[in-house]
């Protein structure tokens, strides 16, 4: 069965890699090496902790060190929460990661492997972090503050009250499953909002969308 799961692993699309009871990584699939830069070859037999120990997150107790509490758990064999953190890349800057756990057993009495599920969500958080960042910045402006005059021609196109509900959603920093998941819709259809909301506002990345929504007021 750990096999299975392991050649399942090794051609996901998420990044994946696992560690045993000694935090020994033991498993670096493709997709880890595109997300962060470093190879198997890398990889194999490093302390996760050392590996990642430039790594930090907004959340409580979430930290790469020894005995951490993700190990500690599953050490119980306990699964950890899903959670977001930043790490270190090869080459490409810090990224922001959202990371979930799954134990794949072991046929001795023993941990088995500690699988870790990643995906890239730098641009969610770079979202969230700027809609905070507007929030605490708007009301310090003085009341003498005049907008910009804007036309009906220069305005981007009006979102339906669907979309606006989903560019929320995205300001709050949720990727595509969440939206979808939060609203009891596909994914598919997820991304079609989302297209749409990034075409009527005629830009190209969430990001971008989360300020042209504040700054027209749509949020």
């Amino acid at each position: 069965m750990t096999q299975d799961l392991l050649g399942i692993l090794a051609e996901a699309q998420d990044g994946a890699f696992g560690v045993g009871k000694d935090q020994r990584i033991v498993f670096w699939n493709r997709s880890a090496e595109r997300i962060l830069g470093h190879s198997a070859s890398e990889m194999l037999g490093a302390f996760c902790y050392e590996a990642f120990s430039n790594s930090s997150s907004e959340q409580q107790g979430v930290v790469c060190q020894p005995d951490c509490r993700t190990i500690s758990l599953a050490r119980t064999l306990k699964v950890d929460s899903t959670y977001s953190i930043r790490v270190a890349t090869k080459q490409d800057g810090p990224k922001w990661l959202s990371v979930t756990h799954v134990l794949i057993p072991s046929d001795k009495e023993d941990l088995g492997v500690l699988a870790h599920i990643f995906h890239d969500v730098s641009e969610e958080m770079a979202a969230k972090t700027l809609v905070n960042q507007l929030r605490d910045w708007v009301p310090q402006q003085p009341a003498t503050t005049v907008p910009a005059p804007s036309t009906t021609n220069n305005r981007p196109e009006r979102l339906t009250p669907r979309e606006e509900e989903v560019l929320r959603l995205l300001a709050a920093g949720m990727n595509t499953a969440q939206v979808a998941n939060k609203l009891v819709i596909t994914t598919t259809t997820a991304r079609n909002h989302i297209q749409r909301i990034l075409s009527k506002l005629e830009v190209h990345s969430r990001l971008e969308a989360v300020v042209i929504a504040f700054r027209e007021g749509f949020l």
